[in-house]
């Protein structure tokens, strides 16, 4: 049953997702330090200051036991063999329990805050991460180059905006053009070869489509169109408006400039279609709420009273066919100025 299928296996896969990722940082964490130096020196000593179950004579046995280029670099036995339980105090470095205050003045390229290579360090056969890493790359572009054509097509088709109607290929055919134009996107940020520099605006742009996608939900709650009848036993309105704030707070907690940029965005190309007035109907909760608001406003008129300040000459003009008496029609617009109601009625029989 896909209707109770989806949603439990979509849930369950967060659910799992979650669970990995909380286990990968505390496995990580309670093997690796923050910061660490790269320098075997420092090992030695603060091993031998420490007094703990490490000494200076086990550590440089070991590395002679393992090869000379771990002496010579020797971030793996920095990373993985310290535990931080201890303090150790030197006139140019300062190590504390938590491993925060350890002064890298000369620049510290290792430990769990600094290296990207600690869960390959950590991990029982490191190339088992390499192909995590390409098989989760590989699925996630696959996903995005599927879906991001099709609605990128749909986009084109309505003419939503100037120029982009030429992307969307004939009706009911594969999305050619906007594949190669998904293409020419992706190399264009690949080319940067920085991941560090893109990963803030790329996960600002997916931040700001949940975002949507939750206060879509929402609106629609609020708006109680006939059409929308979620069945998921556990949905809330609320919850939904939460998920959304989150997103929101998530993407200026990443990157408050890539945030700006992303809202910017997304308020320019809402302008854009608020400005132009394609003519679609896709039955929006916008034109429900529109209903709604225009239905209360008329029901509160029945609690409001007169008053002089607030007169509206409201008239019904039995005029036929509006063009057949035309002076009558003018001079009761006069009377009204578009300011109040005013009705013409033609009585058939």
């Amino acid at each position: 049953d896909p209707q109770s299928a989806i949603p439990q296996g979509t849930l369950l896969a967060i659910l799992i997702t979650t669970i990995s990722y909380i286990v990968m940082a505390v496995m990580v964490g309670s093997a690796v330090m923050r910061q660490a130096s790269g320098n075997l020196t420092d090992l030695i000593q603060f091993a031998n200051n420490s007094g703990g179950f490490i000494n200076g004579s086990t550590i440089n046995s070991t590395a002679l036991l393992l090869n000379t280029s771990l002496v010579e670099n020797s971030s793996y036995l920095l990373n993985t063999s310290l535990v931080e339980n201890s303090s150790y105090v030197e006139s140019s470095r300062e190590w504390s329990v938590y491993g925060t205050s350890f002064n890298c003045t000369g620049g510290c390229e290792f430990g769990s805050h600094n290296s990207y290579q600690v869960v390959e360090l950590v991990s029982g056969f490191g190339p088992f991460i390499y192909a995590g890493c390409f098989a989760a790359t590989l699925s996630s572009a696959l996903a995005s180059l599927v879906s991001a054509p099709k609605v990128f097509q749909a986009l084109c088709q309505d003419r939503l905006y100037p120029g982009i109607h030429i992307f969307s290929g004939k009706p009911g055919k594969e999305p050619v053009r906007g594949y190669l134009l998904t293409f020419v996107i992706a190399v264009g940020f690949i080319l940067i070869g920085n991941l560090d520099t893109i990963a803030p605006l790329i996960s600002n742009f997916f931040l700001a489509a949940y975002t949507l996608i939750n206060f879509s939900t929402f609106h629609a709650s609020l708006a109680k169109p006939i059409g929308w009848r979620p069945t998921f036993k556990y949905y809330n309105m609320w919850l939904s408006l939460a998920g959304s704030v989150l997103c929101v707070a998530v993407m200026f907690l990443i990157s408050w400039w890539t945030a700006l940029i992303t809202l910017s965005v997304v308020m320019a190309l809402y302008l854009v279609v608020a400005y132009r007035k394609p003519d679609v109907n896709w039955g929006s909760t916008t034109q429900a709420q529109t209903y709604n608001s225009a239905l209360t406003a008329v029901q509160q008129l029945d609690r409001v009273e007169e008053h002089v300040k607030n007169y509206r000459p409201q008239l019904l003009v039995l005029s036929g066919p509006p063009n057949s008496r035309s002076a009558l029609i003018d001079f009761a617009h006069h009377i009204t100025k578009n300011q109040s109601l005013f009705l013409c009625g033609h009585i058939v029989e």
